[in-house]
Formats: C-alpha cells, structure tokens, sequence
C-alpha cells in the first residue's frame, strides 16, 4: 500500500511548476537557434543569387575580352586598334574632309510697327 502512496506523491513532483518552467525554457532557446539558422540560411541563398549574377557578369567580360584579345593578334586588328585610338594614317593615304553646307539664316529683328501688325494679323486669322 506504501508503494502507491509513494506513486502519487511523485507524480506531482514531475508536473511541477519549476519543471515545466525549465522545459519551457529549454524549448524557447531551441526555438532561438533554429530561427537564427533559419535567417542564416535564407540570407545565404540571397548572397548565392547575386554571387551567381556577378558570376554570370563575369563570364560575359570574359568572352568579349578574350574575342578582343584574339582580334589584336592578327595585324588588322592590331592596324584597326591603333586608328581608332589615334589619329593615323599611312603613307599615300589622304584625309576626306566633310563639310556640311547649311547655311543659317540671319533671324531679322523687327521694327514695332512691324511686330504691331503681326499681332493685329493674329487677331483676325
């Protein structure tokens, strides 16, 4: 009969308020570390996408540079690199010269009898 009385006693001692104070406790700091890991990880798939982007970026640079690199090695490329960084010709080469013919009208200022008929003209029409 001792034995069960016993039984009972304990049972409470395990529900107690301290106890599940303590479970409490153990759980909240569980619940920290995994959000931090969760903030982690979803901070690490940002940084991977935009490392991908520049990763992306980067390949292109690559390509195009490399295509320039493999034009400068032919003498044309070189000879095509050099005029348009500079101004140079050969010798025997001449230099056309374009010039553009418009010619601007001169803007004829007018008189105050004139601008007075103009704004009586505007008027009527």
């Amino acid at each position: 009969m001792r034995e069960f009385q016993d039984r009972k006693n304990r049972k409470p001692k395990i529900y107690s308020l301290w106890v599940l104070f303590s479970l409490l406790v153990i759980v909240a700091l569980f619940a920290k570390g995994v959000i931090s890991v969760y903030e982690k990880a979803k901070s690490t798939k940002v940084d991977l996408k935009r490392l991908e982007a520049q990763k992306t970026d980067v390949e292109n640079r690559y390509d195009t540079i490399s295509k320039e690199a493999s034009v400068l090695k032919t003498s044309d490329g070189v000879e095509s690199a050099i005029r348009e960084k500079f101004d140079v010709a050969k010798k025997g080469e001449g230099v056309i010269v374009v010039v553009d013919k418009t010619i601007e009208q001169p803007v004829q200022e007018k008189g105050f009898v004139q601008r007075v008929w103009d704004s009586v003209k505007g008027v009527f029409q």
